[in-house]
Parts: structure tokens; C-alpha cells; sequence
């Protein structure tokens, strides 16, 4: 991985993620980051493999449906369905991400 990823980019992904191996922090970080790359990266942090696997399938399954469901949805012209299930997803997102924030934060 070292060799792959400038040192300087691998240095700010570990200081960005903090130790303990949290569940939200890795679900967070498997939604931000190549899922390729993810594998490596939570090897090299030292991850508990449950953390890591549970958060894989709880941020790889909304892409997953995503695919088909709103696959369909755009071949049957209901873009109403795109368009709420993009609303969801911000939604969600600004969600994790504040709550990320709020602990990631010197008290």
C-alpha cells in the first residue's frame, strides 16, 4: 500500500481516522474511500475484521440495490424515485457526517 499511495496521502488517511475502530468511522471511511483501496487501508490501521467486513456489507449493500432498483427506475422513466432516493441519500450522508464531526471534535 505504501508503495502504491504517496506518503504524504497514506499519512492523512490514518490521521483522519482515529484508533479504536469504530463502526461509524469505518462505514464513513468505506463510503469515502475506493472500495479497492479500503481492503489495504484498514489492513495497514490495524482494523478488527468484524468491524471492517460489517462495515463493508452495511456501505457496498445501499450501492448494490441502488444499481438495480434505480436502474429500473430510470429505464422505466420514474424519476420521481431518483430524485427522492437522491434526497435520501444527502440526507443521510449530512447526517453521518455531522454526527462523524461532533465526536471526531476536542471536547
Amino acid at each position: 500500500m505504501r508503495r502504491l499511495l504517496p506518503a504524504g496521502a497514506v499519512a492523512r488517511y490514518e490521521a483522519l481516522i482515529p484508533e479504536g475502530g469504530s463502526f461509524l468511522t469505518a462505514t464513513l471511511a468505506q463510503l469515502a474511500l475506493p472500495s479497492d483501496v479500503s481492503g489495504y487501508f484498514f489492513g495497514l490501521l490495524g482494523y478488527q475484521a468484524r468491524v471492517y467486513l460489517g462495515a463493508l456489507v452495511f456501505a457496498e449493500l445501499p450501492y448494490a440495490l441502488g444499481a438495480v432498483y434505480l436502474g429500473t427506475a430510470f429505464i422505466h422513466r420514474h424519476y420521481w424515485l431518483l430524485l427522492s432516493a437522491a434526497a435520501v441519500a444527502a440526507a443521510t450522508f449530512a447526517w453521518g457526517w455531522r454526527r462523524h464531526r461532533s465526536r471526531a471534535a476536542p471536547r
